[in-house]
């Protein structure tokens, strides 16, 4: 049985759903970006995912020029503030090339709004570099509490162990907002060096299971020394 949406009419000209999605990949390769801006704000999930592929492919046929009209674009994308679908869906895109682009992506984040700044640090997280790690840091070390907690997510994406030190520095901050993702993304880079850190906030009860999530994911000896006691 077909797909409920299949042969459903979406477009004036009475293209099916099919015809769409094969003419919105086609922009990945050539066509205007307006058009291809405007599938991924479109209401239906698949166009917007069709959409998505195609600003990724485009983005990675691209001179360096180029890419920058393809970035800001979903820069744009992710400043939307009355369609979650085309936040999604531009951060998605966003993260899927975001080595190519961390230049744009650090200039963002130092000059962009602030809840713009907040969705995109993750995704300078995963771009991988030491210069997120150096962005990060001091965004995570800043007073906006929902900056430093993006920041502080970030950095548990970067997959790096300079990103390691400075999140072992939060631990012992205030404002538990940023500390439970500092916890949470020291268990996912998962480097023996935040054990001890990490163990020393087993008797906070309040920290408690994250603390110890956090230690079995990092799966060393000395993680499961220190669940033990």
């Amino acid at each position: 049985m077909a797909r409920r949406h299949e042969f459903a009419l979406v477009h004036p000209d009475g293209t099916t759903m099919n015809e769409l999605l094969k003419r919105i990949e086609a922009l990945g390769s050539d066509g205007p970006l307006d058009e291809l801006a405007g599938w991924l704000a479109h209401d239906d999930w698949q166009v917007r995912r069709a959409a998505s592929d195609a600003f990724v492919a485009r983005a990675d046929s691209s001179s360096d020029h180029d890419l920058q009209y393809v970035v800001r674009y979903l820069f744009n994308g992710v400043a939307s503030e009355d369609n979650a679908g085309l936040r999604s869906a531009s951060l998605e895109a966003l993260s899927r090339f975001a080595p190519r682009i961390t230049s744009h992506l650090l200039a963002e984040i130092e000059s962009g709004v602030d809840d713009v700044r907040v969705m995109l640090a993750p995704v300078v997280g995963e771009t991988g570099r030491e210069e997120a790690v150096l962005a990060l840091t001091a965004l995570a070390r800043g007073t906006d509490a929902n900056i430093a907690t993006a920041a502080v997510i970030g950095l548990g994406r970067t997959n790096r162990r300079d990103a390691v030190r400075p999140l072992i520095e939060i631990l012992d901050g205030e404002d538990a907002w940023v500390v439970f993702p500092a916890i949470e993304s020291l268990g996912v880079l998962g480097d023996p060096e935040a054990v001890e850190p990490l163990a020393r906030h087993l008797d906070d009860e309040l920290l408690h299971a994250t603390v110890l999530d956090a230690l079995v994911r990092i799966g060393d000896p000395r993680a499961a020394r220190a669940i033990a006691k």
